[in-house]
């Protein structure tokens, strides 16, 4: 669809200039308070596997089984009975009800009388106190038996064993009362005080998680005046000092739009984020921040850019992928998910306000009701409403068919389509003016630049093309880059995402929804472990990036901030792509492609001039922290 702009005269253009200057200046005088944090007390957090040390075999009747650490079976929290099988002894019997040592701790079952021949133990089914399964390459040990020989087949070869009696760890909860507010409001505007949320009490301690492991239980509590908030928690391994760097994504419970209350509970599966570690000096930060986009955290750092030599990106890769390259990143936020077409609708009600007036036609009438809506000083193309109505006066989500039967969905948590980059980038200057921002979007100017470029602080923008990579692909544990946004390096079957999968040579989109009209969607964060598609019964797996961002494969194509252009093999700081071109960045795959196309490391391009809508352009917003 190609929609040619046309310009404004000067008086226009001082006008418009004027009037959002001084918008921003006087929202800029009660800037309003977003975030809000609290930091637990420093606590020990460990996802180290225990060991089976050594078995010594003592006497004709009892042997010594030395593990790394006191053991519990699963699903217990106090001692309780051992699953441990053997050959060449009797049954075991009753252990003593105490065990002497700070460690290693040797552990004694009573016998009928060994083989004088070597004796081995595989324990199974063990977990430490703090909930870590037994390491299975360090399970089983031998013993040299002693005593006279009995037939084999007087002792059963499944062996039980009880428990280490009293010991077990108890874990020290300190109570924090520390609270700390982000981004305080200074001013209020007259008609309107904007309140930070308080985030307090935030309380860990980590435990076995019945026969799934290890979790870590995180309650707080939260004030949040002005509506429910989103929910990140972040980890400082040394007590603090590293200022909380460590996303911590793995979590469920209390985290997304979130009210005020008492006792608010996160369980944290500790082993995704931090395996095989000893943390005795973890603090955990809770951050409330009552945006309507919800946010992840990235931690400054260093990455591979560009796609690696194996499995599907050896067999798909392009040429403009590589070089490979250093990128260093400053710290950013960026979308835990792709922008909603209710997000876009709240802007947009906003933006069409009649003390506004920011959306217009393309002869820079002031819009009422058009199909295609123009705006910024440049008068270029924004949106078409394709998912999204206007009817009485206010935008909102359209209603869309699908399965079972005939289901009526609404879109409303599907991603915005159809929209520009100018779109996307007017959506994010819009919110930041909405938050009390500083705009970093000049669209007054050809191409609307960044007027504050990352990593400087300001409000919301558009990822960089290293930004977004970084977020989807890169695992800061492994030193790996991923090649499917998944934490994977493979894409299949209909359970991890939404694209064109090939199964028995036939194309077929996930469409989890089975929705009749294009584009075929599914909700942002669909993939999640909990729900199940209708269209075929297909539980989820739940697959996100390893900062936690989803839909980073497939659903849309995500605009991006940088002219496309080809790499550099020289190391890079904060990169915001070429000075211009013709071509901005998208990124992660869409609905109707294949998984080649999802791969993180794909780079393609989309016509940036203002005369181009595509159902399969969606994007995410960005933050510098």
């Amino acid at each position: 669809m190609k929609m040619n702009a046309v310009g404004w005269g000067a008086a226009d253009k001082c006008r418009a200039v004027a009037s959002a200057l001084l918008m921003v200046l006087g929202l800029s005088l009660s800037a309003f308070a977003l975030t809000g944090s609290g930091d637990s007390g420093t606590v020990s957090l460990e996802t180290v596997p225990p060991t089976l040390e050594s078995v010594t075999v003592t006497s004709g009747a009892s042997l010594e089984a030395t593990f790394s650490e006191p053991m519990l079976a699963p699903g217990v929290t106090t001692a309780g009975n051992y699953a441990v099988s053997g050959l060449g002894a009797g049954t075991l019997g009753t252990h003593p009800a105490t065990v002497d040592g700070s460690g290693p701790y040797a552990l004694t079952w009573a016998f009928g009388e060994m083989c004088a021949t070597t004796v081995t133990v595989r324990a199974t089914g063990l977990q430490d106190t703090m909930g870590n399964p037994i390491d299975p390459a360090r399970n089983t040990a031998s013993g040299m038996g002693v005593g006279a020989r009995v037939p084999l087949y007087a002792w059963p070869l499944a062996l039980a064993m009880l428990a280490a009696g009293l010991l077990m760890l108890v874990r020290r909860r300190r109570r924090a009362g520390a609270l700390l507010l982000s981004l305080a409001a200074l001013f209020a505007a007259p008609a309107v005080f904007a309140q930070a949320p308080t985030v307090s009490n935030v309380i860990v301690a980590q435990g076995p998680n019945g026969a799934a492991g290890t979790k870590v239980d995180i309650t707080y509590d939260l004030a949040a005046p002005d509506g429910p908030c989103n929910i990140t928690v972040s980890l400082s391994k040394d007590g603090g000092t590293d200022g909380f760097v460590h996303p911590v994504t793995a979590i469920t419970g209390d985290v997304s739009r979130v009210s005020s209350g008492t006792g608010r509970h996160i369980v944290w599966d500790i082993a995704a984020d931090c395996p095989n570690q000893s943390i005795p000096q973890a603090r955990i930060r809770v951050t409330a921040d009552d945006s309507p986009v919800e946010m992840v955290l990235v931690p400054a750092g260093t990455f591979t850019m560009g796609r690696t030599s194996a499995g599907d990106d050896a067999q798909y890769g392009d040429a403009n992928e590589l070089p490979t390259h250093s990128v260093t990143l400053s710290a950013y936020q960026i979308g835990k998910h792709e922008v909603t077409n209710q997000q876009y609708c709240e802007v947009l009600n906003w933006a069409i306000d009649p003390s506004r007036n920011y959306l217009r036609t393309e002869t820079n009438a002031v819009w009422a009701g058009a199909s295609i809506i123009h705006g910024g000083g440049n008068l270029q193309l924004l949106i078409g409403l394709w998912n999204i109505e206007y009817v009485g006066g206010v935008f909102s989500p359209k209603t869309l068919t699908g399965l079972p039967g005939t289901t009526s969905y609404s879109v409303a948590d599907h991603p915005v389509n159809c929209v520009t980059w100018y779109g996307a980038v007017a959506f994010c200057n819009w919110l930041s003016v909405m938050r009390g921002l500083t705009p970093c979007y000049d669209m007054t100017k050809p191409n609307w630049p960044l007027t504050t470029p990352p990593p400087n602080t300001g409000g919301y923008r558009l990822p960089t093309e290293a930004e977004w990579e970084r977020a989807a692909a890169w695992d800061v544990s492994r030193s790996k880059h991923w090649t499917y946004a998944i934490r994977s390096d493979s894409l299949t079957g209909k359970d991890r995402g939404n694209y064109a999968c090939y199964e028995l040579g036939i194309g077929e989109n996930v469409n989890p929804l089975g929705l009749t009209d294009v584009p075929t969607t599914s909700p942002v964060g669909w993939f999640n472990g909990v729900n199940v598609s209708p269209n075929g019964n297909i539980p989820t797996v739940n697959s996100h990036s390893q900062v936690g961002c989803y839909d980073m494969s497939g659903n849309l194509w995500e605009l991006c901030h940088d002219w496309h252009g080809p790499y550099s093999a020289g190391a890079q700081t904060n990169p915001l792509g070429p000075a211009n071109g013709n071509y901005r960045v998208i990124r992660g795959g869409c609905w109707y492609l294949d998984n080649s196309c999802s791969r993180t490391a794909y780079r393609p391009f989309a016509l940036a001039s203002a005369d181009r809508l595509d159902v399969s352009h969606g994007f995410r917003t960005a933050k510098s922290p």
